[in-house]
């Protein structure tokens, strides 16, 4: 296996969004920066969210996003995909979901962190490229990154290796949850095996829990579609 790289680092502002039914603050519009950076619990020095129910919290520390799907995006929205494109902290080299399993850890610089779940691309990437579409076709074809948390604090910069350390669940991919969560969302068997992973985030974990005693998926406009203003 290739050895997995930090491409680029991103960070952001809180900026105005304007979506379909008025405008929302954001801080999805990320851009590349070259100087070290701290990584702690509370996350990305210099970055900030405005939802954050959301976004950030101590499951959702660092985004990540991979380099390899930026062909997929010109092919299927013709749509140049640059570093930060997806509102990520982190473009990576090397980590995809069919190879990153919820719970890995890995040091990249002198942190180590942790994964936590796959992202759940909504509204505001739509928006954030103009294409109303865009949020469901990338939970359907599961090119959603994924975040990290922190367990040890530390600093990174572009070029790092992503390295292994810890591999706890080998069997739960981003790529399977990914697939439970949007594709076969009634596996009940294989969501109580989800949901007893320790290393699952908590708001992954409450999803599956309403879905195994309700029999039944809520409906995701919430995510797909902007809110009235």
């Amino acid at each position: 296996m290739q050895t997995a790289i930090i491409q680029s680092i991103n960070i952001g502002k809180i900026k105005k969004l304007n979506h379909a039914n008025g405008s929302v603050q954001s801080g999805i519009f990320k851009k590349p920066i070259k100087n070290v950076i701290s990584i702690t619990q509370s996350g990305i020095e210099g970055d900030h969210q405005a939802d954050l129910k959301a976004h950030g919290g101590p499951d959702k520390v660092v985004c990540v996003y991979p380099v390899e799907h930026n062909n997929w995006w010109l092919e299927e929205f013709g749509i140049t995909f640059v570093a930060g494109s997806a509102g990520e902290n982190f473009s990576s080299y090397g980590l995809t979901e069919q190879n990153v399993c919820i719970g890995d850890q890995y040091k990249i610089g002198s942190a180590i962190l942790e994964v936590s779940q796959p992202r759940q691309p909504c509204y505001k990437l739509a928006a954030r490229h103009g294409d109303k579409a865009i949020a469901k076709q990338v939970q359907q074809a599961g090119k959603t990154g994924f975040y990290f948390r922190c367990i040890e604090s530390g600093k990174s910069q572009v070029g790092d290796k992503i390295l292994l350390v810890n591999r706890p669940n080998p069997e739960f991919t981003i790529e399977r949850a990914n697939h439970l969560m949007h594709i076969d969302k009634m596996n009940i068997e294989l969501m109580h095996k989800f949901v007893n992973l320790e290393t699952l985030s908590e708001s992954w974990k409450k999803y599956f829990n309403k879905r195994i005693k309700t029999s039944t998926v809520d409906s995701d406009n919430y995510i797909i579609n902007p809110p009235e203003n």
